[in-house]
């Protein structure tokens, strides 16, 4: 009999080894998975973040485009500014001589009164080009202002993206070492 209960003492110790061992098995595998789970949440959330990162690049470029056609555009009304300009610095002395020649046309022709009432005329018609134009240049200079001020709100977008893009470069740097210290 004492051998009988010496062999169940035995198979009840193979039996406690084996739960024991399947017990820390199992705790093995779960932890594996837990540390797996949380491996590919951190591999989801990179993965997010470059996607992020790839869209902030995306519009940090079209913000450039965007720039570099309001920088053109600035460009183009700078120079229609300035030929605006030469213009009316050509046209305002043809008017004051087109005045004086029609003038003097008209003393020829007609008697001082009719002078009187043509000359006021013609003033006016000149005084109507001349406001004409400078209003021209005053339209010119505003949308050239509208220009500079958006070139300085997209610059300050620029800015913003490329210190956001940085930002999450960091973060990326700091998600990669601790997926690293995980692993160990």
């Amino acid at each position: 009999m004492n051998l009988l209960t010496h062999t169940n003492i035995q198979n009840f110790e193979y039996i406690l080894n084996y739960c024991f061992f399947f017990y820390l098995l199992n705790i093995s595998i779960t932890f594996n998975c837990i540390s797996e789970k949380s491996i590919q949440k951190k591999q989801r959330e990179v993965e997010k973040l470059r996607q992020e990162l790839e869209l902030l690049l995306e519009t940090k470029r079209n913000l450039k485009a965007q720039v570099q056609d309001t920088q053109e555009t600035q460009e183009l009304y700078s120079r229609e500014s300035i030929d605006t300009q030469q213009e009316l610095e050509l046209e305002i002395p043809e008017l004051g001589q087109e005045i004086i020649i029609e003038n003097d046309t008209d003393t020829d022709v007609e008697n001082a009164s009719n002078d009187d009432s043509f000359e006021s005329e013609t003033k006016t018609l000149g005084d109507s080009t001349i406001n004409d134009l400078r209003q021209k240049i005053n339209e010119y200079k505003y949308m050239s202002q509208e220009l500079n001020q958006l070139e300085m709100e997209n610059v300050e977008i620029v800015d913003l993206l490329e210190q956001s893009s940085k930002r999450k470069l960091e973060l990326l740097f700091e998600l990669s070492i601790r997926k690293k210290e995980i692993k160990a």
